[in-house]
């Protein structure tokens, strides 16, 4: 058996060694192995690239020869291209004039940090929506570049100082308001003065919204960022309400709670977006019932008086001059008197007034039985 075995282990020896030599024998001389890196294949030519294409396309100004060195420098800010993680711009103030669902005739002024970053590599400003963009410095246009993800940069070094332009933006149509949502190089301190047609109401949207302040056919407004490098806003046009046209309310809620033998009221009332121009709201309350606040749904005051009239008492409230009140909310409280049977606190609304002494009824009585609370504690 050992023997046996002997020549069979000599067997396999042979064979294993004919498998891995036998290709060598069948060959002159093996190759040495080699070690190499793959090499990127060259990038394709069309058979239209020749030096005279090359030379139109240069002359048409589709091709624009650069020096080996700018190249260079061109290629390390692509790779640097990116948001910058701290603005490289100090303050940003833009200006533009809503017509329709555009902003145009939009001016902009960058203040910039002296930093080394925008010496040495150019002015990275990110991501913006503002189209037709265009950039000056005091010397003359500046030249812009941007990647596949709308980052953009200057391409220019040793920017420091000051820097001018103007832009447009498009905004999105929603019923009878127009949104924008402006995407900006990032800031330190960011405003906007936006220009509108006087029967327009502006609301931010993340935003500190300031005025409007009267202007020659329309209104100003002052909008300052929340965000270093995102502002947005709505912009809704209004009509004003005609001579003896009825105002009416898109919401009328009553709240009641009953504590011992004080009943603290609360009414809330929507007003609709025609409001603009409407100055005075009057109201009929019942006597015996005694206002606490009037405010808005930015839970801001609003000036009131109550007088009695008739046995009844009339509240009068002073709306701000801007329009953009959604709703009211009027608090009161009331003694309820020692007696078996008594009536709730009752509120009606009752007329408007202009500024323009355009006046008229205000429609409730139909959303006032539809929305009532009471709670006794």
């Amino acid at each position: 058996m050992t023997g046996t075995a002997y020549i069979l282990l000599c067997a396999l020896l042979m064979l294993q060694d004919g498998t891995t030599q036998g290709p060598q024998s069948a060959g002159s001389q093996a190759e040495p192995t080699t070690t190499s890196e793959t090499i990127p294949a060259a990038p394709p030519t069309s058979p239209g690239d020749t030096p005279e294409k090359i030379q139109d396309l240069i002359t048409t100004g589709d091709y624009l020869p650069l020096p080996q060195a700018e190249v260079e420098r061109l290629q390390k800010l692509a790779r640097h291209s990116r948001q910058p993680e701290s603005p490289a711009i100090r303050t940003s103030s833009y200006k533009a004039e809503l017509q329709g669902r555009t902003l145009n005739g939009g001016t902009l002024e960058y203040d910039l940090y002296n930093t080394d970053t925008a010496s040495a590599q150019g002015l990275l400003l990110g991501r913006t929506s503002l189209q037709k963009l265009q950039l000056r410095d005091p010397r003359g246009p500046l030249p812009i570049a941007a990647d596949l993800s709308r980052r953009l940069c200057v391409l220019k070094p040793g920017l420091t100082g000051n820097i001018t332009g103007s832009w447009t933006a498009d905004g999105l149509v929603s019923g009878d308001t127009t949104i924008f949502r402006l995407e900006l190089p990032a800031s330190t301190a960011t405003q906007l003065q936006l220009r509108t047609p006087a029967e327009t109401e502006v609301t931010g949207l993340g935003c500190l919204v300031l005025g409007p302040q009267p202007a020659d056919s329309g209104l100003v407004w002052e909008l300052h960022a929340a965000e270093p490098a995102r502002i947005a806003f709505s912009c809704r046009r209004t009509t004003s309400l005609q001579t003896s046209e009825p105002l009416a309310l898109t919401a009328f809620s009553a709240s009641h709670v009953l504590n011992g033998d004080i009943m603290s009221s609360r009414w809330t009332i929507g007003l609709p977006q025609n409001i603009r121009g409407v100055t005075l709201l009057t109201a009929q309350l019942s006597p015996n019932t005694r206002v606490t606040a009037v405010k808005t749904d930015e839970n801001r005051s609003l000036q009131w008086d109550a007088r009695l009239a008739q046995n009844q008492q009339i509240l009068a409230i002073q709306l701000p001059e801007s329009g953009s009140t959604g709703s009211l909310t009027i608090s009161a409280a009331s003694v309820i008197p020692d007696a078996d049977r008594w009536d709730l606190p009752a509120l009606s609304m009752q007329r408007w007034l202009s500024s323009s002494e355009i006046r008229g009824e205000i429609c409730s009585a139909q959303l006032a039985s539809s929305a009532f609370r009471f709670q006794q504690q």
